[in-house]
């Protein structure tokens, strides 16, 4: 049994990456067989991989559980923030308000009669959207990279409502031709502490219509947040589930999201654009992100990082390998 040494570039090579910087310090000589059938081995050597892969795991696990609960409270935000900004539209706008606001014209009503009542449909859509969820997190489950998933879903989460906060707060419109004479009376003193309890026991019924109650919350028009969840827990499902699942069955699920948003709309419960909206700036984040995460290159692109969230995206990817497990799948 021999002993050779390293260099110092083949050391940085094949240890820095399994530790910290401190590796360096390490004692750098290797065994070396002169039989080459590998019979060779040192107990010492054998413990300091063994070492480095341990802190390397408990380092790795321990940046993943931070990032994970930094975007659930990001994802905590932005939910916030729009239930509190519909909350007090629709306090101060529409409570007790409803009769002075003419709804506005809908390309809807150049299909469908104001004679039929289609609640129902919308019944349908809040209990698809359970069944979104069951099957994202079904997802999870079965994931082997569950921690990197709900990561990026919590920050995709918190962006399109914080978007969403933007867009119902910046232009008001008026309850649709259904909810006309319809909407709950307001239940607040205008303070913003009222506000703000009235918004939490919104956000703890979910914001599901047959969760509160009979009353109908008028304040939430120009962006979908049915439509949201919805496309962003089919869209999560197609692109992670796995290769063996047949494409028909993403397919049908795709279809499936189109049919609950359509629902929405002849339901007369959101205006036609709200759920356009939802799905343009739902799907395009999407996209962006995933392009950024498959090709390297655009991750250097000038013009690409002038997305607001690009600092974010550096962020919550950097400790990841380029392996093909982390990617969505498909992106149809």
């Amino acid at each position: 049994m021999s002993y050779g040494t390293i260099s110092d570039e083949d050391f940085r090579r094949i240890f820095v990456p399994i530790g910290s910087a401190a590796v360096e310090e390490q004692e750098k000589q290797i065994i070396v067989d002169p039989e080459g059938d590998g019979s060779a081995v040192s107990v010492e050597k054998l413990h300091f991989w063994e070492d480095l892969t341990a802190s390397k795991e408990k380092l790795g696990n321990e940046t993943c559980r931070k990032k994970t609960l930094m975007m659930a409270v990001w994802a905590m935000f932005g939910v916030y923030a729009s239930a509190f900004m519909e909350i007090y539209i629709h306090e101060t706008r529409f409570g007790g308000q409803q009769l002075e606001h003419e709804p506005l014209w809908d390309i809807y009503e150049l299909f469908a009669s104001n004679d039929y009542d289609f609640d129902y449909l919308f019944v349908f859509t809040e209990r698809s959207m359970l069944f979104f969820l069951l099957c994202f997190s079904f997802l999870l489950f079965f994931s082997k990279t569950r921690h990197v998933i709900i990561r990026r879903f919590l920050f995709f989460l918190g962006l399109i409502y914080f978007y969403r906060a933007i867009f119902i707060t910046s232009t008001i419109l008026p309850p649709t031709r259904k909810l006309i004479g319809e909407c709950s009376q307001s239940q607040t003193n205008g303070s913003i502490g009222s506000l703000a309890l009235r918004t939490l026991h919104f956000v703890f019924t979910g914001g599901f219509k047959m969760n509160q109650g009979g009353n109908n919350i008028c304040g939430g028009y120009l962006f979908s947040g049915h439509a949201s969840i919805i496309i962003l827990c089919s869209r999560f499902v197609c692109d992670y589930s796995s290769e063996r699942i047949p494409s028909f069955v993403k397919y049908a699920l795709r279809i499936f999201e189109v049919l609950c948003i359509a629902c929405i709309v002849i339901a007369r419960e959101h205006y036609t654009i709200d759920v356009i909206t939802a799905w343009f700036l739902m799907t395009r984040e999407m996209w962006i992100y995933n392009s950024l995460l498959k090709l390297q290159d655009l991750q250097d692109s000038v013009a690409i990082n002038q997305v607001w969230w690009a600092k974010f995206f550096v962020w919550i990817e950097n400790d990841l390998p380029r392996d093909d497990s982390y990617l969505p799948k498909s992106s149809f």
